[in-house]
């Protein structure tokens, strides 16, 4: 008699049939591992700051012996993960990630310092010092103190019987509520650039000083695009060009924008937005002195910095017939 098989015991044999065919089939197997890197190397580097709580994006790239670039998995790792975390992406928190595979909330700690490397097959990377700091506000660039004058303080010549005038540059970095607070330590090295105004923003500018130029009662001096800037490059050396820009000197720093002026310490004045902000401050903590019954001598000097503010938003040849006419109604109220 035969004897019949069930179909569920038919089936798991020709199941463990088929495996046992493809293990014993032609057709190796190939593990594929990364080869050792010659070097790993890290951008943006060798410096880099970041904000407390703000993010920034390392790349890994790993070469060969010949320069050429290999493929790698890379781990990143921070000598300082309570200051600064990267994730496996290589994404990196000024503070703490709340996941190293997956970042969402990156988690302010603290300023610090942070080394961070990208490891590729046991081969590291030259560190990349990380600043995380405070929110920077404004930063201000200003000639080191010390140095012999210039023909001008509003430009440099190429020409002078000495040479191309040069100087050396500082920066400083500032933050904290009313934007004086120095945090220049804590921010890392700065870089320095320069750029190069392109042909319709030189028209603006040189029409700009033209006018200042004007409203100053200038005369005897052509300025146009073509004549400003051959002046101001004066690579012939020129005695006259020199004269020239020494003359409109005055001329170029009052048509420059305030911040652009200011920060290359030309002026001191302040942009219209600022100004505003500034009589609001000063204003509000007027009337928070009253509210909470300040002493008198408080209150005044309150007031005071609040009528300041106030009369600093008008021209300056407004400001004293508005005042003469405080002046006189005055008694009025009091």
């Amino acid at each position: 008699m035969r004897r019949l098989v069930p179909a569920t015991s038919l089936v798991c044999l020709l199941a463990v049939l088929a495996f046992l065919l493809s293990c014993s089939s032609g057709t190796p197997t190939h593990v594929v591992n990364n080869v050792v890197p010659a070097s790993v190397s890290l951008t943006p580097g060798p410096n880099a700051s970041v904000e407390i709580g703000k993010t920034l994006t390392f790349a890994a790239r790993a070469e060969n012996g010949q320069g050429t670039p290999v493929p790698e998995v890379f781990t990143y790792e921070s000598s300082d993960p309570g200051v600064l975390t990267v994730s496996n992406s290589g994404l990196a928190c000024g503070g703490v990630w709340d996941s190293l595979t997956a970042p969402v909330v990156c988690t302010p700690k603290g300023t610090g310092v942070a080394l961070v490397t990208a490891i590729a097959n046991g081969v590291s990377s030259p560190p990349v010092t990380v600043y995380v700091h405070q929110h920077v506000t404004n930063v201000v660039v200003q000639k080191v103190p010390g140095q012999p004058p210039t023909l001008s303080t509003a430009c440099y010549s190429s020409g002078t019987p000495q040479g191309p005038e040069k100087a050396l540059y500082e920066a400083f970095a500032f933050g904290g509520p009313s934007g004086s607070t120095d945090l220049t330590s804590s921010v890392g090295p700065f870089g320095f650039g320069s750029t190069t105004l392109p042909g319709q923003a030189q028209e603006k500018i040189a029409q700009m000083v033209a006018e200042q130029w004007a409203k100053e009662g200038g005369r005897g001096i052509a300025v146009n695009k073509q004549n400003l800037f051959r002046y101001l490059k004066n690579e012939g050396g020129s005695e006259k060009y020199t004269s020239y820009i020494m003359q409109l000197s005055g001329a170029i720093v009052a048509a420059m924008p305030i911040e652009i002026a200011r920060k290359h310490g030309l002026s001191n004045a302040r942009t219209e937005a600022e100004l505003v902000a500034s009589a609001i401050k000063e204003c509000s903590e007027a009337h928070q002195a009253k509210l909470l019954g300040a002493p008198l001598q408080k209150l005044e000097k309150e007031i005071r910095e609040a009528a300041i503010a106030l009369f600093n938003m008008l021209p300056a040849d407004a400001a004293g017939p508005l005042l003469a006419s405080i002046s006189a109604v005055a008694p009025q109220f009091f």
